[in-house]
């Protein structure tokens, strides 16, 4: 087909300016209902006064938090908005104005213990969270053995002029003993109940619960993997779901039988399934000892573990990634950090904890280092966690504070709300961004490819015009993904308008 003479690049950007200028005038905007973004996790406070808030594809530091905690604490934001609020470490909770609330004392969480508190919405009322606190008994050498137990209170945004409070009649309620400082909440299929998952001690028994409209019931009881003894030791660390609700990994900290020295213990993971709430089907990722920190990447088909491997593939790392999606992800691991430059002098042997960030980005803190001049108020980043080995680009940032500490632990979070996510397509960005559409390539043959990231696409009209101003074609899109034929157009230099809550406007040449 003939297209003509192929306008140069010079000219092009100039019509392009020319254009931008005269579209804007000449586009009635459509007005869509902003997108619903998943912002719940954009404020984190934790640690001793430490906090980091996710705003616009950036951090900030959150200088005004009153918490003092050691292990994971809750911080929650509203979906929409992104706004903080509430946040607690198992013992007390406080509302956005960084006051504790007026019934927020004596919840029944240590701060010490892995997980302090965990938050989860309370299905069928909007303005309601059920908050988890996790008590463990203070370190004693004259007690070589411990359990945990659970509670939860309920928070009602709807109380103290919308500031928040805890339900006086629906506070500090027994929900199991005799369990470890681990804890997940998994969506059910059905997108409005939860499943909230515990184990116990001294057994290989996980404690399935059902959270609805109703209340939340004991669902069921599995024995499946490895035994949890009841020293203190293992009653620490992580247990994670995959963001796509269908894995579940569990860390476990064995020692020997003086309960003082660490030794291997196998790291699983398993399948579960949230339409009937069955955990199946254990497999171990290999041996580990000093096992903490685990997170499933974004997409749920990458696994990276906190722990020491003390023979076959990266011995003796710390941080290691499995690729979930090899035939044999155990001999796919891959260490992190011992040969990585940009980590080299933060190389710890204790506890470092792992947690999908609102960008994306997975975010480790804890005792980074041996050095504690270097370890402090540090935080270990893989930047890139969909990406497999040296792509998944792991780097340490060191903040400078004075006043506040990291700590061991990160908040935590219900890890559906991180589904998909990559640096780039994450609900920090806002909607009116350009960043969130792809239209290319450019110069192209006559096929573009036009795509908006999955936290902000909602349905659109996407409009070509050429060098002179003239609409030569109009669509409405209804798919995240879709490709437009021009191979009718001449050569030369064309304008796409995207009519989103941006209105984006590129250039593209045509050959």
């Amino acid at each position: 087909m003939y297209r003509g003479t192929r306008s140069n690049y010079a000219s092009c950007a100039y019509v392009y300016i020319q254009m931008r200028y005269s579209i804007t005038l000449l586009i009635t905007f459509l007005y869509f209902n902003l997108c619903y973004s998943q912002k719940q996790s954009n404020n984190w406070l934790f640690g001793e006064k430490a906090g980091l808030s996710f705003i616009d594809n950036k951090i900030l530091e959150i200088d005004n938090s009153q918490m003092s905690s050691i292990g994971a604490t809750s911080s929650w934001s509203d979906a929409s908005t992104g706004d903080l609020l509430f946040y607690s470490n198992g013992a007390e909770v406080w509302n956005r104005n960084h006051r504790i609330m007026p019934n927020g004392i004596q919840l029944g969480g240590t701060i010490y213990s892995t997980n302090t508190s965990y938050v989860v919405p309370a299905p069928g009322n909007l303005k309601k969270y059920y908050l988890f606190t996790i008590n463990t008994p203070e370190f004693s050498t004259e007690i070589p053995f411990r359990q945990s137990s659970i509670h939860y209170s309920i928070i009602n945004m709807s109380l103290a002029e919308g500031y928040g409070d805890v339900e006086t009649s629906q506070k500090h309620i027994l929900l199991s003993d005799s369990v470890t400082e681990k804890i997940a909440a998994i969506p059910h299929a059905n997108e409005k109940d939860y499943w909230i998952i515990l184990h116990g001690v001294d057994n290989n028994l996980f404690k399935i619960y059902l959270l609805s409209e109703n209340g939340i019931l004991l669902h069921q009881t599995i024995s499946v993997g490895q035994i949890h003894k009841y020293n203190l030791t293992e009653l620490q660390g992580h247990m994670k779901a995959s963001p796509d609700n269908g894995m579940l990994a569990v860390t476990l900290r064995q020692t020997d039988e003086t309960g003082k020295l660490a030794v291997s213990a196998p790291f699983e993971i398993f399948d579960f399934n949230n339409k009937t709430g069955v955990i199946s089907n254990p497999r171990s990722l290999g041996n580990y000892a000093l096992q903490y920190g685990v997170s499933f990447s974004p997409n749920s088909e990458i696994l990276y573990l906190h722990g020491f491997a003390d023979s076959g593939i990266n011995q003796g790392d710390l941080l290691y990634q499995f690729d979930l999606t090899s035939p044999e992800p155990a001999k796919s691991r891959i260490g992190l950090l011992r040969n990585n430059s940009e980590a080299k002098d933060y190389y710890g042997l204790a506890n470092i904890s792992l947690q999908i960030g609102p960008d994306g980005k997975i975010y480790g803190a804890g005792n980074l280092s041996q050095n504690a001049s270097v370890g402090v108020n540090s935080l270990l980043v893989i930047n890139n966690p969909n990406e497999i080995g040296k792509d998944s680009h792991v780097t340490i940032n060191s903040l400078d504070w004075t006043d506040k500490r990291i700590g061991i632990d990160l908040p935590n979070y219900i890890q559906s709300l991180f589904r998909g996510l990559t640096p780039t397509n994450n609900p920090t960005i806002p909607c009116d961004s350009e960043m969130n559409f792809k239209i290319g390539p450019n110069p192209n043959e006559g096929i573009i490819n036009i795509s908006v990231t999955e936290s902000c696409f909602e349905p659109y009209y996407c409009t070509i015009y050429n060098s002179l101003g003239q609409l030569l074609i109009r669509r409405y899109i209804k798919d995240q993904s879709t490709i437009f034929n021009i191979d009718f157009l001449s050569a030369g230099c064309y304008f796409i308008i995207i009519e989103n809550q941006a209105q984006v406007v590129r250039k593209i040449i045509l050959n």
